[in-house]
């Protein structure tokens, strides 16, 4: 009975264990795309797709783990909005291009500024946050140093070198009185005093 049926047996087994290898492949590729697509997913949530820079809800994540991570000391903290000047008028007088290739400009230059420790985000269409690791001096030259790296950025169109200023609102403050809706609403108050003083300045408040 074995001489008879083993060759189909054999023939059988081998179908089933090539099916059974088909499937598992399969299945690995199905989670492997799931994976990517919950990375994906995950990075589109939290990352601006022009500048891939961390956005609104990243920074506000990452400040809150910042603020909260145990066993280290507790230095000042300076919370930076910058507000471009003018930037709407940017977009429509010379399109969206023009204006997408400032933002992109600006990005590579604001990180060539910023340290490693420190985060980097674009916060909404024309404003970016930083959150740094300085004290009220060191905060204000990083904020100058900001300025002028955002006054000299230029992008070319037609002929012309274009470019744009900046407003930037500073805030020091040290937990625990480190809360982040008061240290934003402390900032936005100074940005916009900056803006209101004639824009392409900073100005300092502390917490």
């Amino acid at each position: 009975l074995l001489n008879q049926t083993g060759p189909a047996f054999a023939v059988a087994l081998g179908i089933l264990g090539f099916v059974v290898a088909l499937l598992l492949h399969r299945l690995w590729r199905s989670s492997r795309a799931l994976e990517s697509k919950q990375i994906d997913a995950e990075r589109q949530a939290t990352e601006d797709p022009l500048t891939r820079l961390p956005n609104r809800l990243s920074f506000e994540r990452q400040f809150d783990l910042i603020i909260r991570e145990p066993g280290r000391a507790r230095p000042l903290t300076t919370l930076l909005m910058l507000d471009l000047d003018r930037f709407k008028a940017v977009n429509d007088t010379y399109g969206h291009a023009v204006g997408d290739a400032l933002l992109c400009g600006i990005t590579r230059r604001l990180a060539a500024i910023v340290r490693e420790t420190d985060l980097l985000a674009r916060y909404g269409g024309d404003e970016f946050a930083v959150l740094a690791r300085l004290d009220a001096a060191g905060a204000n030259t990083r904020g100058r140093r900001l300025l002028a790296a955002i006054e000299a950025m230029r992008v070319a169109w037609q002929g012309q070198n274009l470019g744009t200023t900046a407003s930037i609102g500073l805030t020091t403050s040290q937990p625990p009185h480190m809360v982040f809706d008061e240290l934003l609403s402390k900032t936005d108050a100074a940005c916009f005093e900056a803006k209101e003083l004639g824009g392409n300045r900073l100005f300092a408040t502390e917490q």
